[in-house]
Parts: C-alpha cells; sequence; structure tokens
C-alpha cells in the first residue's frame, strides 16, 4: 500500500520578508473581520509605511471577497503566531503565482475554497496586490 504524505508546510522564519508581511497583513485583516475593525487600519497602515499602499488597499479588497465567497473553513492563524497553516501557505502561494503572471495555477489554489463566480471577483484584487508589491520593489 501506497501511502501519500503532504510536504511539511514551512513556519514563519523560513520564509522571505515579503511573505511574512503579506502573512501579517492576511492575519491583521482576519482579526479585524473578527471583530476589531481597528486591526484593519492597522494592516493598511503597514502597507503604507513601506511604501506599498495600493497593495494594502487591493489585498483588503481581495479578503472582504474572500471571506464573503468562502465555503468552508480556512485556517487563519494569529498575526504573532510562528507556525503557517496549509491554508495559509497556499494563499501566500496564489499570490505568488498572481505576482509571476501564472493565473492558472492561483486559481487553482484558490478554488479549493471559493466557487467560480467567487473566484472570478476574488482573484483580480489578489492580483492587483501581488503586482503592487512587486512594483515597490518586493517580489
Amino acid at each position: 500500500m501506497t501511502h501519500l504524505r503532504t510536504a511539511p508546510v514551512p513556519g514563519l522564519r523560513a520564509r522571505a520578508a515579503v511573505e511574512q508581511f503579506l502573512l501579517w497583513g492576511i492575519r491583521t485583516w482576519v482579526r479585524g473581520f473578527d471583530g476589531k475593525p481597528w486591526k484593519m487600519a492597522e494592516m493598511r497602515e503597514g502597507f503604507a509605511a513601506i511604501n506599498a499602499g495600493a497593495a494594502g488597499d487591493h489585498l483588503e479588497h481581495a479578503m472582504t471577497l474572500f471571506a464573503g465567497g468562502a465555503e468552508g473553513a480556512v485556517y487563519i492563524n494569529c498575526p504573532t503566531c510562528p507556525t503557517v497553516t496549509a491554508d495559509e501557505h497556499n494563499l501566500l502561494l496564489a499570490a505568488a503565482f498572481c505576482q509571476r503572471g501564472w493565473s492558472d495555477a492561483a486559481a487553482r489554489l484558490l478554488s479549493d475554497w471559493l466557487p467560480p463566480a467567487a473566484l472570478r471577483r476574488a482573484q483580480p484584487p489578489l492580483t492587483q496586490a501581488a503586482f503592487a508589491l512587486d512594483e515597490s520593489g518586493y517580489r
């Protein structure tokens, strides 16, 4: 019998600075969505502080659409957690695919949570966030 094992998900410290920052943005947005609206403003201010304010705006839009359209649970840790969930890893990977213009690969990952109509709405702002990070020098 063959047993399949998934590769371990790299922890927070094993990731590039831009991945850590993007993950912080996602986690902080989720905290805001969970009843702490000042956290969303904190996320936007963080992106503005690194001269990537447009990326924060686009990420907020993408996450709003993602939260409204996702089917099933999406596991997002708190902003200070040193571990990375498989869902967080796949969101970061989808953003990286978007940044490189590999929209089909990103869509395959996002379709684990989003039905087709929600995917068509949520992927463009995620792509815009990834491009805005790239334009600000973060790849």
